[in-house]
């Protein structure tokens, strides 16, 4: 998630939480809860142009990671770890956007 995080410190008044280890379907859920995610960690860019989450969710220990792409709180696209380059090269056209 670092390259994410970079990008999303360079936005000048980026309104969101640049990036954080403890998103919702982490925090606040019971363990029992088949919502409930061991990772769900994500970096954040919001201007006035944009507002863009890329997440990193992990299900269980010993799943692979899935990236996501959500835009205005839509889900728009979805990586694997094999598609991580890819993903970068979104979230830096949305950080060129913002």
């Amino acid at each position: 998630m670092e390259p994410f995080k970079e990008m999303a410190e360079m936005i000048p008044g980026n309104q969101r939480t640049v990036y954080t280890e403890a998103g919702g379907l982490k925090i606040g859920l019971p363990k029992t809860d088949p919502e409930r995610m061991w990772i769900d960690t994500y970096c954040a860019i919001k201007t006035s142009n944009v507002n863009a989450v890329l997440v990193c969710y992990i299900k269980h220990p010993g799943d692979d990671p899935e990236f996501q792409l959500h835009i205005d709180g839509i889900r728009t696209q979805s990586y694997n770890a094999d598609r991580l380059q890819d993903a970068l090269h979104e979230w830096r056209a949305v950080a060129d956007r913002a």
